[in-house]
């Protein structure tokens, strides 16, 4: 029995047409890590209130930084 999840070869039938997987790439890192910024962040704060908004305000400069 086949599972319902659908396949590589599950996607080329006459519903799908020919569908070909976009190829995955990392977006390159090119900034510099702003530690001036990082370091008035009160993490525990952060994480015991929950604040999203702190956390969406920084996640760039996090994660897209070249260290």
């Amino acid at each position: 029995m086949q599972s319902p999840a659908a396949t590589a070869e599950g996607l080329s039938g006459p519903l799908f047409g020919a569908y070909t997987f976009p190829t995955f790439k990392f977006q390159p890192r090119h900034d510099s890590m702003d530690w001036r910024r990082i370091s008035t962040l009160d993490v525990d704060r952060v994480a015991r209130e929950l604040d999203v908004a702190t956390l969406q305000e920084n996640i760039a400069g996090i994660t897209f930084c070249n260290l």
